[in-house]
């Protein structure tokens, strides 16, 4: 079972983590804003999204483990 050190260190990777990724998007949204737009523009703006849905999912997951593992298991796992 992780400490409660490694726990607050995972939740700080996170949160930082997230809003490097939100700063990548703000940007490539502003870069859409001032230049002419090309493809490759979209799909760097829509791969930087897909990467911060994925990496929510992933903590989201990761912090329910974290959950099972230190006895707080919800009542109802199944249920969002």
């Amino acid at each position: 079972m992780p400490s409660r050190s490694q726990r607050e260190l995972w939740f700080c990777y996170c949160v930082n983590y997230r809003q490097r990724l939100e700063d990548d998007i703000k940007q490539l949204q502003t870069n859409l804003r001032y230049r002419k737009v090309d493809a490759v523009d979209c799909l760097e703006l829509a791969l930087a999204i897909e990467r911060l849905n994925c990496f929510n999912e992933y903590c989201k997951h990761t912090n329910e483990i974290f959950k099972i593992m230190s006895g707080n298991e919800l009542q109802n796992p199944t249920s969002d």
